[in-house]
């Protein structure tokens, strides 16, 4: 089974480390053989919240950024509602 958690994130470099380490070291997940997957939809952060995530270099963890350069009708920020139909 996979369990996928999707995450939005906009200049949350104060969080994102403790909240991606909350996740990935559930101990549940392992000791009942669920494959884990964090899907995490960046809204165009200008703080250090996407290096951080990078840097934990971790297959499990799937990066979608938002930009101006992808979407052309990208105004600045596409709200929380908004932010995985973009996916």
């Amino acid at each position: 089974m996979i369990v996928s958690i999707c995450l939005a994130t906009y200049n949350g470099e104060n969080y994102i480390i403790e909240q991606l380490n909350s996740i990935l070291n559930q101990k549940f997940i392992k000791n009942i053989g669920v494959e884990l997957e964090i899907i995490i939809s960046d809204d165009n952060s200008n703080d250090q919240t996407l290096n951080i995530i990078k840097k934990f270099n971790d297959s499990r963890i799937k990066i979608f950024e938002h930009t101006k350069k992808k979407y052309k009708n990208y105004n600045s920020l596409i709200s929380a509602n908004k932010n995985f139909v973009m996916l």
